[in-house]
């Protein structure tokens, strides 16, 4: 199996990748999207002091900021990480 990048298509936000069957000689392009809930979440967190997320209903969720971060420090960073992610 061999994986190309084969593009990038801008109004869905996926890169196109090429997946060639070495053995066999097929190939087949697919949409691979790289930005999930929490890859999101984490983006807003460098914002936002608080980022939760919110079940609508089913499979759908929201993400919820409040608290908007007025100056990015290296010490703000480390008084806000989450207590389950610190390290001591």
């Amino acid at each position: 199996m061999l994986s190309l990048d084969a593009g990038y298509d801008f109004v869905k936000g996926v890169t196109k990748r090429l997946y060639i069957d070495l053995l066999r000689g097929k190939r087949l392009i697919a949409d691979v999207c790289h930005w999930g809930l929490a890859e999101i979440a984490a983006l807003m967190w460098l914002f936002f002091r608080d980022v939760d997320f919110v079940k609508i209903e089913g499979k759908r969720y929201f993400i919820l900021t409040r608290g908007p971060r007025r100056r990015i420090t290296v010490e703000e960073f480390e008084r806000s990480v989450p207590s389950k992610l610190r390290i001591n």
